[in-house]
């Protein structure tokens, strides 16, 4: 039981920094947009 508890946190922490990573990336196709709207 302790190894998959184990397991979950690792998880967890690798799938935060990819989801950063596609917020980076949106946050920059927006502003994209923005700039070429204004």
């Amino acid at each position: 039981m302790k190894n998959v508890a184990k397991c979950d946190t690792w998880l967890n922490m690798g799938e935060r920094p990819i989801t950063n990573k596609y917020r980076e990336v949106k946050m920059k196709r927006t502003l994209k947009r923005e700039s070429k709207s204004a």
